[in-house]
């Protein structure tokens, strides 16, 4: 954590983005990277993790006195991640939640999770 703040935390209250893209294919590769079955913990973690990266990620991006247009557009690709994988989480807890497999929470796409509030 750099200067003491939870970046996960920080990230989570922001604005939802306003770019459309198709979602990803991130889940399945952090499923298959530990094999077909994993425990839930560690798929919230690893979804945790992957969060942070991105935060990381935006907060070096937002450093940068001068942002190219490739900057830009990366930073709008960030936030539409960080908005589909916090929206993947919030699922996988509901879904445990009220006694279903977290593992029925799916990465939507960016034009259905930019509008939450947040």
């Amino acid at each position: 954590m750099k200067g003491g703040k939870d970046p996960i935390a920080l990230s989570g209250n922001r604005q939802s983005a306003r770019l459309r893209r198709e979602s990803g294919t991130h889940l399945e590769s952090i499923r298959a990277s530990k094999g077909a079955k994993m425990d839930d913990d560690t798929t919230d973690q690893r979804v945790r993790m992957h969060i942070a990266a991105l935060v990381d990620e935006e907060h070096r991006l937002f450093a940068q006195g001068h942002k190219t247009s490739e900057d830009r557009r990366r930073l709008q690709e960030i936030q539409v991640e960080l908005d589909q994988y916090w929206d993947l989480l919030r699922q996988r807890r509901a879904l445990r939640e009220f006694g279903s497999n977290p593992d029925r929470a799916r990465l939507r796409p960016g034009d259905v999770v930019e509008d939450y509030e947040q």
